[in-house]
């Protein structure tokens, strides 16, 4: 192992002679569209998010009616002077 500090860090690189000047502004331009879709997906994302809270608000509230129903329908058809009579 060298004997370095291993601070400042120094980077070394060559240029490559075949490479294009303008490539990166074609790679810039080619992920424009990327871009253009990923915000779309974040719209969808968040709007997703929140319509999926509310509805299983909805839900829960529906499931706690459902429940509800079972005593009181079963109460409501119980004869309360048959039961008295009974005792």
């Amino acid at each position: 192992m060298e004997d370095r500090p291993a601070f400042p860090v120094r980077l070394e690189g060559r240029l490559d002679p075949q490479l294009s000047r303008w490539l990166w502004l074609v790679k810039w331009l080619l992920a424009i569209p990327h871009f253009i879709v990923l915000f779309f997906l974040w719209i969808a994302f968040v709007v997703l998010t929140i319509a999926a809270f509310f509805a299983i608000l909805v839900l829960a509230a529906v499931a706690g009616v459902l429940v509800a129903i079972g005593p009181a329908r079963r109460a409501s058809r119980l004869d309360v002077l048959e039961a008295l009579a009974y005792e």
